[in-house]
């Protein structure tokens, strides 16, 4: 029997995923690179191997993860945003995960202080409810 779909294993080939990937964890690279070149091409290469998959039932996934990669590009390459990042994984506590500029609508289930972080991640077993099919809506 295959393991069921999860889109850090499945898309971007994290073999044992974490529940709650740092911005390193999803790009790739280790929280002491210093180059952000490496960076900004690890980022985009989590990008484009995301968006070579075709997402079928899970397109809000495959959106939020590409969010997720976006915000994460965008944090770990400005050194402001970075230290602050940083500062907060130390001390245990994560930021929201995508900025305003790259989050997308939240379902109207999901409570407006709640953290997209693991939107994309499936539902633990035993968590299973009832939902929509995954579907993107767009606004001509």
């Amino acid at each position: 029997m295959s393991e069921p779909f999860h889109p850090l294993r499945d898309w971007l080939g994290i073999q044992s995923p974490p529940d709650e990937p740092s911005y390193y964890e999803l790009i790739g690279v280790d929280s002491e690179q210093a180059d952000l070149e490496e960076i900004k091409i690890a980022a985009d290469r989590a990008l484009a191997q995301v968006r070579s998959h075709r997402p079928g039932v899970h397109a809000q996934q495959w959106a939020q993860l590409l969010d997720q990669l976006t915000a994460a590009k965008q944090c770990l390459t400005d050194p402001e945003q970075r230290a602050q990042y940083d500062a907060s994984l130390a001390t245990g506590t994560r930021p929201v995960a995508a900025t305003t500029e790259t989050a997308r609508e939240t379902p109207s289930d999901v409570p407006a202080n709640t953290p997209l972080n693991n939107n994309f991640l499936p539902p633990r077993p035993g968590t299973e409810t009832a939902s929509s099919p995954d579907k993107i809506e767009t606004t001509p």
